[in-house]
């Protein structure tokens, strides 16, 4: 694996650059499909992954209550294969408190599921457990635990990200009661785990292009106080992985403010691109933030990939490559009136497209959504409705 460090600093926005060359309109997604949704027993159900497999399918994962007055949530699966979803399945078969499932998808097209189970704030001497379920030909393998955090401490923070390497090896990094974060990798049907890594955070969310390539990289937003600047705790850091194990964490942006919901990805041409929220002082998500870095070691000044707006908030960024290596970014854009997913499209030099809808605006309320990619370089987006209902649609690549 190669060697890899990001280590920069970028804080506050200056003034904008000159614009390059017009990028190139971006095309229009799909018609959108709708999801089964009948396994769902209340209104508080989420979309809270999605990865894409060979073939072209995908895989999602879903937290639910048990009950339509229960507050404790399980984990349920759903499978696109090419043609039509699957109805949503439970995957945790225990009666306690499930969250943050993530999946990833591994060289032999096996879905990995995992989630943090037994958390329960009535009870902290409750010890909690990271679990793993595979989904395979044969279905689904036995819940086996990565982690446990074990009585009296339990865990509050669950924090979880999992993602499949070059090689098919499914690698995850979650939270742990002592601070840093901890790591395993699973190669073959064995799970090892890893060195814990140098820093602790929220937020956790893999460059999966750089991770299909043989590299390990992760955006994450600082728990703790920065180092770098002892009044901010709300700050964007990088963290890589090289021959001899996790490099320091890197700060991509200490913002003045909160900073939420980063991703990061590596573009065909290697420059990588961080994007994030950021809550003003107002109290609103007013700020989509975008970031690059050519040599994953000086990043350019943060600007705003479209201009703050008083009256709206973004939220649920998420990037992903299409088939030429080119970035596309989906975020939400929420105002007293409507919702609506939009996709733009960057040009590698820190420009990007007009923002397009993906879909009609819809009443306004929560939406959750997710991005994905599969093999062919089709984008592939996965959102909830205000109605409830699951909406899918793809832009071929």
């Amino acid at each position: 694996m190669a060697r890899t460090l990001v280590l920069a600093v970028a804080a506050g926005c200056g003034p904008p650059e000159a614009p390059g060359p017009p990028v190139e309109a971006i095309p229009a997604w799909s018609p959108v499909a709708v999801v089964p949704a009948g396994a769902f027993t209340s209104p508080r159900h989420r979309v809270e992954d999605l990865a894409a497999g060979p073939g072209g399918t995908l895989h999602a994962v879903f937290t639910d209550t048990r009950g339509p007055v229960s507050r404790w949530n399980r984990v349920l699966y759903a499978r696109f294969d090419g043609r039509a979803w699957s109805p949503p399945e439970p995957v945790d078969d225990t009666p306690g408190r499930s969250h943050a499932p993530r999946v990833a998808v591994d060289g032999a097209g096996r879905a990995h599921v995992f989630w943090w189970e037994g958390m329960n704030t009535a009870r902290p001497g409750h010890g909690t457990h990271l679990l793993h379920r595979a989904r395979g030909g044969e279905g689904w393998s036995a819940p086996d635990t990565v982690y446990r955090e074990p009585a009296p401490s339990g865990l509050m923070d669950l924090q979880l990200a999992a993602v499949a390497d070059a090689a098919g090896r499914v690698h995850v990094v979650h939270s742990r009661a002592e601070g840093r974060l901890g790591y395993a990798v699973r190669e073959g049907e064995a799970w090892r785990a890893g060195a814990q890594a140098p820093a602790g955070g929220g937020y956790l969310r893999w460059d999966r292009p750089a991770a299909r390539a043989g590299r390990l990289e992760l955006a994450y937003v600082a728990a703790q106080v920065s180092e770098a600047r002892r009044s901010a705790n709300n700050d964007l850091w990088t963290l890589a992985q090289g021959a001899d194990g996790w490099r320091a964490p890197a700060p991509v942006h200490l913002a003045p403010t909160q900073t939420l919901d980063p991703a990061v990805v590596t573009d065909g041409q290697g420059v990588r691109h961080a994007v994030w929220t950021e809550r003003t002082a107002r109290g609103r998500v007013e700020r989509l933030l975008h970031s690059t870095s050519r040599d994953g070691v000086r990043w350019e000044v943060p600007r705003d990939v479209v201009p703050p707006s008083p009256d709206a908030d973004f939220y649920a960024p998420r990037l992903e490559l299409d088939a030429q290596g080119r970035v596309n970014l989906l975020f939400l854009r929420s105002t007293a009136a409507s919702v609506v997913p939009f996709h733009a499209r960057g040009d590698g030099r820190g420009g990007w497209s007009t923002p397009r809808r993906v879909a009609p605006d819809e009443p306004s309320g929560r939406l959750d959504l997710e991005l994905a990619a599969d093999a062919g370089g089709t984008l592939h987006a996965l959102w909830r409705g205000v109605d409830g209902l699951y909406r899918h649609a793809r832009l071929p690549g």
